[in-house]
């Protein structure tokens, strides 16, 4: 299971429907969590724009996992304390002993192979039902966390040596979908 959800059945369904705003052929099993993706014609208005990149992860080697969060203050596993909402809603880790690239060389998992899996966690409340500052809709911090962002170079070992580089790929990669649902595009970090 390459893209897996957790979460209650509800939180599973609120998920699934973020994701769906990003790839319309995405649907996520309400038992198991296992996200995949359908075929057929394009249904219209429907979204296409992160399938590709949903695709790759589903069909990849390494696992990524959305984990829900109760809200803006809940602590995110493996941050030393850090809120959900220093993130604006959504962050991204990878396990200890992972790697970022360098040299031009790809990033290592733990396992010492190239990309490594990581884990999504989003703040399912949506700021307590206040939304958060930034302006953006859920479904759109998960596309910032997951398609071309943060999860998507984690798996592939591509992910920026620094910080601000990571959240440069991550923040580069929100453009397609915000041209495609006319949301404002956020400039890249220097």
């Amino acid at each position: 299971m390459p893209l897996v959800v957790n979460g209650t059945a509800a939180e599973r369904a609120t998920i699934e429907g973020w994701l769906q705003q990003i790839c319309w052929r995405i649907r996520v099993d309400g038992t198991t969590g296992a996200a995949g993706m359908i075929q057929g014609p394009q249904a219209p208005g429907a979204h296409e724009t992160g399938c590709r990149c949903l695709s790759d992860i589903i069909h990849g080697r390494r696992t990524v996992t959305i984990q829900p969060l109760a809200g803006p203050a809940t602590p995110v596993p493996g941050t030393g304390g850090v809120p959900i909402s220093a993130g604006g809603g959504g962050i991204t880790t990878r396990p200890a002993g992972s790697e970022v690239q360098a040299n031009d060389q790809p990033g290592n998992g733990p396992d010492g192979n190239p990309g490594s899996d990581c884990t999504s966690f989003v703040d399912i409340s949506n700021n307590g039902g206040a939304g958060y500052p930034h302006g953006y809709p859920m479904w759109f911090v998960l596309a910032h966390e997951l398609t071309s962002g943060h999860a998507f170079h984690n798996t592939q070992g591509t992910a920026g040596r620094t910080g601000i580089e990571r959240e440069r790929q991550a923040i580069a990669s929100e453009h397609d979908p915000a041209i495609h649902h006319s949301l404002p595009l956020r400039p890249l970090p220097r």
